[in-house]
């Protein structure tokens, strides 16, 4: 019982470590049209590189969902798999 009284009352304190790793992204310097964004495009598992608004979705959802702790989210369209 006292257990779960102080499991109760340092609830608000627990760290909800979450992290992300971002590969290539998307930016001016790496955009489609140019030569290493083709090269990514033609490499990557998914066909594509990764965009801002990538990181965001993966964002909105590891501060909506409080089940997630620990972790660290890869966010890199497969490139650890190439």
């Amino acid at each position: 019982m006292a257990k779960k009284r102080a499991v109760q009352r340092l609830r608000p304190y627990f760290f909800r470590g979450r992290t992300q790793s971002v590969g290539f992204r998307a930016a001016r310097r790496i955009s489609g049209r140019s030569a290493r964004g083709q090269e990514l495009r033609e490499t990557l598992p998914i066909g594509r590189v990764v965009t801002a608004a990538d990181v965001a979705a993966l964002t909105v959802q590891l501060m909506a969902n409080t089940a997630l702790t620990g972790a660290t989210y890869d966010i890199d369209g497969g490139q650890q798999f190439v």
